[in-house]
């Protein structure tokens, strides 16, 4: 076990009781742990390496290391009969999730454990989006435009998202299998502990917005997720990972019910204080592998940042159409979206010539994550 004032790495049986006799008197109503899962063709099949915990009432994370305990990550219990495997089953504790399908997927077919009562902050986020909600917006895309992260913070953010394309996008030479590296290196640590330290601020934010409507419509579906993800012909991914819920795209998210039946706000003061956390954990720019030239910023990449700089793009503008607008500026081509997608006479901003490809963006070139085109 190693520990510091912000996280635990939890790798032993004595690490796993300590964790267990602290989650005690949690809400049913309110997530008071954040979950996130790394590993290596995490879904269905693949391994499970890190499980990081954020425990929001203590403002403490737990790594772990389920690569090592195996099974007895889950299935160790305390003096209470309480086991890790009991909460995430239990439906009298709520839990939070971003993206929720891979993870449960994960626990139940390689550990057997049937996740309960789980909030899926992607949908949360899809469920509070007017405009165009055809498509999930991945973490990265949600943080950038939805956390309320100081000047310091999305810098600290930043650090960590270049760090994970470093490490983890096999297109720059990375793998997901340093995860099942031990020791775990520290930047490896902070970056799980970084991770999931952000979730609360999106929870409280889009849980802000949902209506009672939407929320009970986020509720049921997450539960069809998890559902889903315990199909032995369950596929993580493709394209159809991209997709909002059947029957989301074009209903309006109203606000007129908004507050009504809304369930309890987390604590303000410890989101805040776990976002100044994340500062203690700020990733140094890391070099690029060994034989590996940094990759320069494209054309495209520029054009990107010039429409952003000029407002041409805002939150006020479908983001997704970031990446085509400033291929159609280069006249470069552009990806596009399948054909069966309608997208309510907004065709117009996409390129249609057939020699552009077949390429899938849902979010942006970076964000997606689910077409394998991307280092999210």
């Amino acid at each position: 076990m190693s520990s510091s004032k912000a996280y635990t790495f939890v790798a032993d049986q004595a690490a796993l009781l300590e964790m267990l006799d602290d989650l005690t008197n949690l809400c049913s109503d309110k997530p008071d742990i954040f979950v996130d899962l790394e590993g290596e063709n995490l879904s269905r099949t693949g391994s499970i390496s890190i499980l990081q915990l954020f425990l929001l009432p203590k403002l403490h994370v737990y790594l772990i290391d389920v690569l090592t305990l195996g099974s007895e990550a889950f299935e160790t219990s305390n003096s209470t009969g309480t086991t890790f495997k009991s909460i995430l089953e239990s439906t009298n504790v709520r839990k939070a999730f971003f993206d929720v399908r891979n993870d449960s997927a994960a626990m139940y077919h390689q550990y057997q454990i049937s996740l309960a009562n789980a909030d899926d902050i992607q949908l949360m986020e899809n469920a509070t989006r007017n405009g165009w909600n055809k498509c999930v917006n991945g973490l990265a895309r949600c943080i950038e435009h939805d956390a309320a992260l100081s000047a310091a913070q999305r810098q600290s953010w930043l650090s960590m998202k270049e760090f994970g394309k470093r490490m983890f996008d096999p297109k720059l030479g990375g793998s997901y299998a340093v995860f099942n590296q031990r020791p775990l290196t520290e930047k490896i640590q902070n970056y799980c502990v970084q991770d999931v330290l952000i979730l609360p601020t999106l929870w409280i934010f889009y849980s802000s917005k949902l209506t009672t409507t939407w929320r009970q419509l986020a509720a049921a579906e997450s539960e069809m997720r998890i559902a889903a993800s315990r199909s032995p012909r369950y596929d993580g991914k493709g394209k159809h990972m991209a997709l909002a819920p059947s029957g989301w795209t074009g209903r309006a998210r109203s606000t007129h019910d908004r507050g009504n039946g809304v369930s309890p706000s987390l604590s303000n003061s410890k989101v805040s204080e776990a976002l100044r956390i994340m500062l203690d954990f700020t990733l140094k720019p890391v070099d690029p592998p060994v034989g590996l030239v940094a990759p320069q910023q494209t054309p495209l990449d520029s054009a990107i940042h010039a429409l952003e700089s000029l407002r041409l793009v805002s939150n006020d503008v479908p983001r997704r159409n970031e990446a085509h607008l400033a291929s159609v500026v280069l006249r470069g081509g552009g990806a596009r979206f399948p054909s069966s997608i309608n997208f309510d006479g907004e065709d117009d901003l996409f390129d249609d010539d057939e020699s552009s490809g077949g390429d899938f963006i849902a979010c942006s070139t970076e964000d997606c994550g689910y077409c394998g085109h991307c280092g999210y």
